[in-house]
């Protein structure tokens, strides 16, 4: 078994962070709706103007290599880096952090080009973001009503609705491995 050099992009990463919690919070379990993945990737696959005989994500990640991998190069982790709060077009749309910058920088590209995709054929808004923009979303992330679940391994699975700001934790031994959230 190998792992993909991409991950689902950003903005279907949040939309199945929302059903997953709500599956979890209804009948304890973490079940995503995969209705919900297709329309994504056909959506996806629309803004970025590629077609894919199969509906795979695959064909639109291959199809804006370049772009991606421009972007990729551009944001290459520096050593003591333990995660980003990416921007698209001057907002802020997530954030993904690890309790170790050797950790972030293993998945940096994979989670760069989940961003990156999301960025492709999206109408610019070339506002600059602002630092009190990314403060309001590490103290949403902080200070927003948890609830607990037990993890598919080991810890605990964390998550968090409020307002814009949906978010979910790994925690091990008081620990958070990995924090990530989305702005709607």
């Amino acid at each position: 078994f190998t792992s993909s050099d991409r991950a689902y992009n950003a903005r279907g990463r949040a939309e199945k962070m929302r059903d997953v919690a709500a599956a979890m919070a209804t009948v304890g379990a973490p079940r995503s709706n995969q209705q919900s993945v297709w329309a994504n990737v056909a959506a996806t696959a629309s803004r970025a103007r590629v077609h894919s005989p199969t509906a795979a994500m695959s064909d639109v990640y291959e199809q804006q290599r370049p772009n991606i991998d421009h972007h990729i190069a551009r944001l290459a982790p520096q050593p003591t880096q333990a995660g980003a709060i990416f921007v698209v077009d001057g907002r802020i749309v997530g954030l993904d952090l690890f309790d170790a910058p050797d950790t972030y920088a293993q998945l940096a590209p994979k989670l760069v080009r989940s961003y990156a995709i999301d960025a492709v054929g999206a109408a610019p808004d070339r506002r600059d973001g602002e630092f009190r923009e990314a403060r309001e979303l590490l103290r949403a992330v902080q200070n927003g009503p948890m609830q607990r679940f037990p993890a598919v391994g080991l810890g605990e699975d964390w998550r968090m609705e409020g307002g814009t700001v949906r978010s979910a934790a790994l925690v091990h031994n008081n620990n958070a491995v990995h924090v990530c959230a989305f702005v709607s």
